[in-house]
Parts: C-alpha cells; structure tokens; sequence
C-alpha cells in the first residue's frame, strides 16, 4: 500500500466513525408547496442570491473562477496533447495531478 492510500484509508475510517457518531433524528423536509416547479423554484433560489449582498459577489466569484480554470484547462490539455505530443498515459496523469491538487492542498 502506498503512503497516500494508506492517508486515504484513515480519511476514509475517520469519516465512518464521525458519521456513526450522529446521533437524533434527521429533521423532516418541509412538503413542496402546491403547484410549484422546478423552474419556479430555481428562479426563486437565483432572486435569493442575486438580491443577497454577501450572496451574489460570492457566487459571481465562484462563477468566473469556474470558468477561467476550465478554459485554462481545456487549454492546458490541447497543448500537452498537440504541442508537447505526449501519449495519452502521460496526458491521464497531468489530468488526475490537476484534479487532485485543490484536495491536497
């Protein structure tokens, strides 16, 4: 076993033993009001936001943030595959180095 997966397994058994931990009941879900929709209710959820003053600068950062990694990415991915002309094994692990840099970090 490698030293990570053996990090990953702790993780993984810590988090067990933190969720048999709970205890009490898991409240009740409020019953959907009558006649509402999905779209109404997403156009309700982005009012909230939108009309939030702590709500929509942290949303609209999310948002652009989101959009400029994934470019970036799609990019990066483009260049690796085309310009440097490494196979695809190689192109998987700078994939999965990528994604698993926020989690370690």
């Amino acid at each position: 076993m490698t030293p990570s997966g053996g990090l990953d397994a702790v993780s993984f058994l810590c988090s067990a033993c933190l969720l048999l931990s709970i205890r009490g009941p898991e409240p009740r879900r409020a019953p959907r009001r009558q006649g509402s929709t999905l779209r109404g209710d997403m156009v309700e959820g982005l009012k909230v936001i939108l009309t939030h003053p702590l709500l929509r600068p942290l949303a609209g950062c999310s948002a652009t943030m989101n959009v400029f990694n994934h470019a970036l990415f799609a990019v990066l991915l483009l260049y690796v595959a085309r310009e440097l002309a490494l196979p695809a094994a190689a192109l998987g692990i700078i994939a999965c180095s990528a994604w698993r840099r926020p989690l370690t970090a």
